[in-house]
């Protein structure tokens, strides 16, 4: 009699301990839902929106090099800007990328951007909403002028422009100001590498993912 006291006792407390730490998980999720990736893919789609600047990690080489040109932070490979269609957000990047007959600015879905990358993030640049919506307006202006990718890295060309080179550009000229600056010095030559815009101080974090 007395054992089983203790075992619909032991039982009690253990559904009360079940209990409380359900409410607890369930009350934080309610008060931290953003950023809150566990197991998903692919950012949410309420968190993001046009203007948004998104980064990823590849594979390879050739982003090993990329991500290499940072100074600061040698998280991500590649960048470009979102913009939201009437059928899908996308990401309007410059990228030479054989497999996908890329060569240039081109607009690619969100998902495929972010397929094979083992580390994401989205962020937002801090500016009005109407400025943010332009820049994806240039964005895609940029890729409807089917701009080659520029392999020498050289900011002074004008007919040509690589992934960072297309971002820093795109935003400065709708901001009417150089808020993203070329600080990057390599090999005798600057560069806007990846960090030099994520880490700039006009930007914020909006979201992001890593494996």
């Amino acid at each position: 009699m007395e054992s089983s006291r203790k075992q619909t006792l032991i039982l009690r407390v253990t559904s009360i301990s079940v209990f409380l730490l359900l409410v607890t998980i369930y009350s934080v999720d309610k008060l931290w839902p953003v950023n809150h990736h566990a197991g998903y893919r692919f950012p949410y789609p309420e968190e993001i929106s046009s203007g948004d600047i998104v980064l990823r990690m590849g594979n390879g080489l050739v982003s090993e090099i990329a991500r290499s040109f940072s100074q600061r932070e040698q998280r991500f490979s590649h960048v470009g800007i979102l913009v939201q269609t009437k059928t899908a957000m996308v990401v309007v990047h410059s990228v030479l990328e054989d497999e996908k007959n890329f060569n240039g600015v081109v607009v690619e879905k969100l998902d495929s951007f972010l397929k094979d990358a083992s580390d994401w993030a989205v962020y937002r640049i801090k500016l009005p909403a109407d400025k943010r919506h332009a820049i994806a307006t240039e964005a895609l202006k940029k890729a409807t002028e089917k701009i080659p990718f520029d392999s020498e890295y050289d900011l002074q060309t004008k007919d040509r422009l690589y992934c960072t080179e297309f971002v820093w550009q795109t935003i400065n000229r709708v901001a009417g100001k150089q808020l993203i600056h070329a600080d990057t010095l390599k090999l005798g030559r600057r560069f806007v590498s990846i960090d030099d815009i994520y880490l700039n101080p006009s930007m914020s974090l909006i979201t992001d993912y890593s494996k």
